[in-house]
Parts: C-alpha cells; structure tokens; sequence
C-alpha cells in the first residue's frame, strides 16, 4: 500500500476483469481497507464486484498482506 496506484502483487482469473498484477485497487477496496473494523483483517469476501464497464458483475473476495507491524 506504499504506492496505491500499483497495489495488485497477485490476481486470479484477471481475463475477467481486465486488470493485472500492478493495477491499482477497485474504489471498494479502498474505502474499506482504511475502516478501523478492516485494519486487522487478513480479507475480506464475498462482497459483489463488477467491471469497470459494469457488464459483468461477480463475487468478490480480496486478501491483504500484512507486514508485522500490521501496514
């Protein structure tokens, strides 16, 4: 998260959402990884994403990593 615009290090099926290992965050993510309820959460899942375009929607699930000082 030191550099929000290049936050993706790993993605799965990303034929699907046309994004790749260096996007940025989807605008969900980033207003919830912030959220003091969040901080401490190794994921969060099963929430429903679309494309950009919004033609495709799908559930979601989005894993964080964390150093030991929890950033």
């Amino acid at each position: 998260m030191s550099d929000l615009e290049h936050t993706i290090v790993a993605i799965a099926n990303g034929s699907v959402t046309q994004r790749k290992v260096g996007d940025t965050i989807t605008e969900f993510v980033f207003q919830n990884v912030f959220e003091p309820q969040n901080v401490n959460e190794p994921f969060i899942a099963n929430y429903r994403g679309q494309t950009s375009d919004g033609k495709k929607v799908f559930k979601s699930s989005t894993y964080y990593i964390h150093d030991d000082s929890k950033k």
